[in-house]
């Protein structure tokens, strides 16, 4: 294991015991560990694989892109969002994360789409153009009307 990769795991192990984990279930708490040190790893490797070079986007993209992959009970989704601000808050606090306050105000902001991305529901497709009607002239450009062109 690398030394960053180490290293990020016991960061998130010492918040999953802290006070700043308080508002956490037991459930929760206990998958804390493992999707922090996920989400702090893949801004990282979005980052080139150095922590100094972490910025905004790299957090953002791991929290909607990589976060809802985990598979997480149904129970614990919820409470991804907060864990994750609080978490950035608490690497600001000591020293590790320069920004880690506004970075959780992000993370707050984008919590809607990372619970609907963690749900797995897709949205339907949506018709880019009207449905043209029988009586509607042919978009081919004949003239004639679309049922008696390309429709039949």
């Amino acid at each position: 294991m690398s030394y960053l990769a180490e290293q990020i795991e016991n960061w998130a192990s010492e918040f999953a015991g802290s006070d700043a984990a308080r508002e956490l279930t037991g459930e929760a708490r206990g998958f804390a560990p493992t999707i922090l040190s996920t989400y702090l790893s893949a801004a990282c490797a979005r980052a080139g694989g150095a922590m100094g070079d972490v910025e905004a986007a790299h957090l953002q993209a791991a929290f909607l892109e990589d976060l809802p992959r985990l598979d997480l009970p149904e129970t614990v989704r919820p409470q991804v969002p907060g864990m994750v601000r609080d978490f950035l808050e608490q690497l600001e606090v000591s020293g590790r994360l320069a920004g880690g306050r506004a970075q959780g105000r992000a993370i707050a902001v984008a919590a809607p789409a990372y619970l609907k991305a963690a749900s797995g529901t897709v949205e339907p497709p949506r018709r880019a153009s009207p449905k043209i009607g029988r009586n509607d002239p042919c978009p081919c450009g004949s003239g004639k009307k679309y049922k008696r062109c390309c429709q039949g």
